[in-house]
C-alpha cells in the first residue's frame, strides 16, 4: 500500500466523493418526491432540513462520547457510509412523509461519522501543508454533494429513485476504498482514550473558540445557499410552481454552485499555508457577503451571467469551511482532533437548520429575488471573530 501523503489525500478525497453525494440526493430530486408523495410547503421543508438535523444529532453524540478519537476513523467512515447508504436506498420502498423524513434524518446522522472523521484522517497526514490538504479534501466533498444536481440537470425524466440508488451505491464504494486504500497517519492520534471533559477541555483554547465562532458565520451561509440555488434560479428563469420553483435549469445552475467550490477550496488551501488560515477564510467570506448581497440585482439575468455570478459565489462561499477546520485542528489536543471537529461541524450544521428554513419563509414575503439578503450577518459575522486569529492563523 503506497504511503505517500499524497497518494493517501486522493483515495481519502475520492472516497469523500463517493460518500457525500448522499447529502442532496434527495434535494435534487425533489420536484418529483413532492409531486408523488403530495407534500405541502412545510412538510417539504422539513424532508429538505431533515438531512442536517440527523447531522446534528449524530455529531453531537459523537463528539459527547469521543466516537472520532476512540475509534479508527477510518473505520467509522466506512461504517458511516454503509449505514448512510442504506438508510437513503431505503426511500425507494418509502410510504410517506414520516418514513422520509425519518430516512433523511438517519442518513444525516450516519454522515456524522463520514465528514468529520475524514479531515481528522486528513490532518493525519499533513501538519505543514494541512490547509492545502484539508482543502483539496473540502473539494471532493463540495463535487460530491453536487453530483446529484448534476444528475438531475442531465436528464429531467430521470426517476427519482435511481437517483437515490445510485447515490448509495457510490457510497458504499466510498467506504469499501477508505479501509482497502487509506491507512493512518503520523500527526494525529488516530485512537484515544475516552475523556468525559474532552470537550470542554477543547473549546478552553481561546483559539479554538475563534475559529468555531469563524465557522458559524460561514455555515450560516454556505447551506442555505447550497439548498436554495436552484429554486432562486429556476424563479430567475421564469420557471414557477408551489413556494420552491424546481427547473432542470435551475439544477445546472445548483451544480455549477456547488461544484466551483472544489476549485475554491482547493486554491485557498494553497494560499492559505503561506499566507495564514484565517487570514484567507476572512477574504473568502467577504466576497461570499459580497455575493449575498449582490445577488438580487443578478435576478433575471441572462443565463452566462448568471451561471458565472453562481460560479463566483460557488468558489468563496466554501473556500473558507476546510481553513477553518484545519485552524481547529491546529489548536487542538492532539488526541482530542476528532472530537473538536466534530463538535465544531455539529454547532454549525445547528445553525444551518435555522438559515435553511428561514429562507422560503423569506421567499413569500420578499420573493426569492431579495431572499439571500438574509444571509449577508452570517459572514459578516465570521469576518469580525476572525479578527483575533489573522496574525497568527
Amino acid at each position: 500500500m503506497n504511503r505517500s501523503p499524497n497518494v493517501q489525500l486522493a483515495w481519502l478525497s475520492l472516497a469523500m466523493f463517493f460518500g457525500m453525494t448522499l447529502w442532496f440526493s434527495a434535494t435534487a430530486a425533489n420536484a418529483p418526491i413532492v409531486a408523488e408523495f403530495h407534500l405541502s410547503a412545510t412538510q417539504t421543508a422539513w424532508l429538505t432540513m431533515a438531512v442536517q438535523g440527523g447531522f446534528v444529532v449524530g455529531t453531537l453524540i459523537s463528539a459527547l462520547v469521543n466516537l472520532p478519537d476512540i475509534v479508527n476513523p477510518r473505520r467509522l467512515f466506512a461504517a458511516g457510509c454503509v449505514i448512510a447508504a442504506a438508510a437513503n436506498a431505503a426511500l425507494v420502498r418509502a410510504d410517506g412523509v414520516v418514513m422520509l423524513i425519518a430516512l433523511r434524518l438517519a442518513t444525516g446522522a450516519a454522515l456524522a461519522w463520514v465528514y468529520p472523521p475524514g479531515m481528522k484522517v486528513a490532518a493525519g497526514w499533513f501538519e505543514q501543508r494541512r490547509g492545502a490538504a484539508l482543502g483539496v479534501l473540502i473539494g471532493a466533498l463540495t463535487i460530491g454533494s453536487a453530483f446529484p444536481h448534476l444528475l438531475a440537470s442531465a436528464s429531467a425524466t430521470i426517476p427519482w429513485r435511481l437517483l437515490m440508488l445510485s447515490a448509495s451505491t457510490l457510497a458504499v464504494l466510498g467506504g469499501v476504498i477508505v479501509v482497502t486504500a487509506v491507512t493512518d497517519g503520523p500527526y494525529v492520534a488516530s485512537s484515544a482514550r475516552f475523556d468525559p471533559a474532552a470537550v470542554g477541555r477543547v473549546f478552553s483554547d481561546r483559539g479554538t473558540r475563534l475559529a468555531t465562532l469563524g465557522y458559524l458565520g460561514h455555515m450560516w451561509e454556505l447551506y442555505a445557499v447550497w439548498t436554495w440555488i436552484a429554486a432562486f434560479a429556476s424563479a430567475s428563469f421564469g420557471f414557477s410552481g408551489g413556494a420552491t420553483p424546481n427547473s432542470s435549469a435551475g439544477s445546472a445552475v445548483a451544480f455549477a454552485t456547488i461544484g466551483s467550490g472544489a476549485i475554491g477550496s482547493a486554491a485557498a488551501g494553497l494560499f492559505a499555508d503561506r499566507l495564514g488560515k484565517a487570514r484567507v477564510a476572512s477574504w473568502a467570506m467577504i466576497v461570499s457577503g459580497a455575493c449575498c448581497a449582490a445577488s438580487g440585482f443578478l435576478f433575471h439575468a441572462p443565463a452566462p451571467v448568471l451561471y458565472l455570478f453562481a460560479m463566483v459565489w460557488g468558489v468563496a462561499v466554501v473556500a473558507d469551511s476546510a481553513q477553518l477546520s484545519a485552524l481547529v485542528a491546529q489548536y487542538s489536543p492532539r488526541d482530542h482532533v476528532g472530537t473538536a471537529l466534530t463538535i465544531q461541524t455539529s454547532a454549525g450544521f445547528l445553525l444551518t437548520m435555522a438559515s435553511i428554513r428561514l429562507l422560503p419563509i423569506a421567499a413569500q414575503v420578499v420573493g426569492w429575488q431579495w431572499v439571500f439578503i438574509c444571509l449577508v450577518p452570517g459572514p459578516v459575522f465570521g469576518v469580525l471573530a476572525l479578527r483575533g486569529l489573522s496574525r497568527d492563523g
